[in-house]
């Protein structure tokens, strides 16, 4: 439910999607070999979730609302409830070069060779790639391919939006402090 949308209750979004209603979603879109497709530009997991949407009720605080909501998180730290099995698909070592994109001659998206992605979680990956699996507690995880998570919070400062990868920040194994 989209609170910045109006949609506060289970039954209003009913009634949006039964009159064909429509909002902005966080959503990317290209072309690839002259078909349109759709990228989300995050995937959020476990506190930060929280801290998000059960800081509604604060709205009227703005950005001070996460500041207060994360505080709380913290003081009544729940990690036990964020166990999760995570694959992903490691395509290269070490870190890029900082960049802003400058579209078809970007320095950071120019090198770059198409990632072929093999079937899910499969084992033959091609030359430099390898699943990984991450079984554990991981009481942070945001995986996005943009640098801001929101106004104030710069998550990924390396993430590039053309670049055709995902930048995954998780903290993993915390048993609280």
């Amino acid at each position: 439910m989209a609170t910045s949308l109006g949609i506060t209750s289970v039954a209003q979004a009913v009634w949006s999607i039964a009159q064909g209603g429509r909002g902005a979603m966080d959503v990317a879109a290209y072309w690839q070999k002259g078909r349109r497709r759709f990228m989300f530009l995050n995937t959020l997991f476990s506190v930060i979730c929280d801290i998000d949407f059960l800081s509604e009720p604060l709205r009227f605080l703005g950005e001070f609302r996460f500041t207060v909501r994360g505080v709380w998180e913290i003081l009544w730290y729940r990690s036990q409830y964020y166990k999760a099995k995570l694959q992903l698909l490691i395509a290269e070592k070490g870190l890029p070069a900082p960049s802003e994109c400058t579209g078809g001659t970007c320095t950071t998206c120019a090198p770059l060779r198409p990632l072929k992605v093999p079937s899910a979680f499969s084992e033959a990956c091609g030359e430099g790639l390898a699943w990984r699996t991450i079984e554990d507690v991981i009481p942070f995880f945001v995986c996005q391919n943009v640098k801001h998570i929101s106004a104030n919070s710069k998550t990924c400062p390396l993430a590039h939006l053309s670049d055709g990868f995902w930048d995954v920040l998780l903290l993993r194994g915390s048993r609280g402090i």
